[in-house]
């Protein structure tokens, strides 16, 4: 592939994450206020949320698509110093934003939060629920001269093999700290399960494009469909809490549904996605960290089937 086309590929697939990004937090809510499980409803909001969670592992995989280069590798302070410059400013300033958000609510509602609440939610990496992206990121960055420097002296038979074992060392931990309750990960250990996505970023760009298309659509439908019909059956059987896990950006069906999707807009034709123009390097944390309060502004009343979507494009 040239490099027009690598970046085309690139702003299509940013720009349907960022989509998707809304339309989970939007469908989300469809899922868990829903009256009862497995009404049509329900569906509906499981369906569009199981269609979108492709989007957050997309956003790994193009980081390692893009920084896992020589050059990350040689130029290490240069590097560190451009990538968390960027990311400091967005994650201190929306912290600081929704703690505040956080904290005047409750002095509205005459039930002041302690301190130390606060102090949790940042050590967790949660001020907000969709800001734990900003704080997986900065592990990442300090990872990726490294794992820059393995990609270039590893066989690349052996790269696989260690990134297969980083997605499924990944996939059991998240498993076992959503269902078995064993530990909730501070802000300086979440970008570890993503360690695998973010190799496979790298595999994927350098493999050879127009082999797969079949095969990537085949993996795509069969982790939605999976995703879907698991959230059900865990849910019908043992409650949300344990059926929302299949949602887990690390869950099998999740893994499988993502690769296939990354793969598939890689590889669709040159000019495919030219009406989404280009793609600013930061535009996606500024939409990322703002949604949320968009979002939940106006979808109540429309019927889920066509508020979901809607409001997943408005941003």
């Amino acid at each position: 592939m040239s490099v027009v086309s690598r970046l085309e590929w690139i702003d299509r697939m940013r720009a349907l994450a960022v989509i998707c990004v809304v339309l989970i937090h939007v469908s989300a809510k469809v899922v868990t206020g829903a009256p009862m499980t497995g009404s049509s409803t329900w569906w509906i909001g499981n369906l569009y949320d199981s269609a979108a969670r492709w989007c957050i592992p997309a956003f790994v995989m193009i980081s390692g698509a893009l920084l896992l280069t020589p050059a990350t590798a040689e130029d290490i302070t240069g590097f560190l110093r451009r990538r968390l410059g960027r990311t400091a400013a967005p994650l201190l300033f929306w912290s600081a934003v929704y703690l505040a958000a956080w904290w005047f609510k409750g002095l509205v509602g005459e039930e002041p939060q302690p301190l130390s609440e606060a102090w949790d939610k940042l050590l967790h990496g949660e001020p907000h629920f969709h800001l734990w992206y900003l704080f997986m990121l900065p592990g990442l960055y300090l990872s990726a001269p490294f794992l820059a420097r393995l990609c270039q002296t590893t066989p690349r038979r052996t790269l696989w093999l260690l990134t297969a074992t980083a997605l499924a060392a990944g996939t059991a931990l998240d498993a076992l700290n959503a269902l078995a309750y064993m530990h909730k990960p501070l802000f300086f250990e979440l970008w570890l399960p993503y360690v695998g996505y973010f190799l496979c970023g790298h595999l994927l760009r350098q493999s050879v494009p127009g082999r797969s298309m079949w095969p990537a659509a085949g993996a795509a439908l069969a982790g939605f469909a999976g995703t879907a019909l698991l959230t059900w059956f865990l849910t019908q059987r043992y409650g949300l809490d344990i059926g929302v896990w299949t949602y887990s950006y690390l869950s099998p069906t999740i893994v499988c549904m993502s690769l296939g999707v990354f793969l598939l807009l890689r590889d669709l034709p040159a000019g495919t996605g030219h009406r989404f123009g280009p793609w600013h390097p930061t535009s996606w944390a500024s939409t990322f960290s703002i949604h949320c309060s968009l979002n939940y502004s106006g979808q109540s009343t429309s019927h889920p089937g066509a508020s979901a979507p809607l409001w997943g494009c408005r941003c």
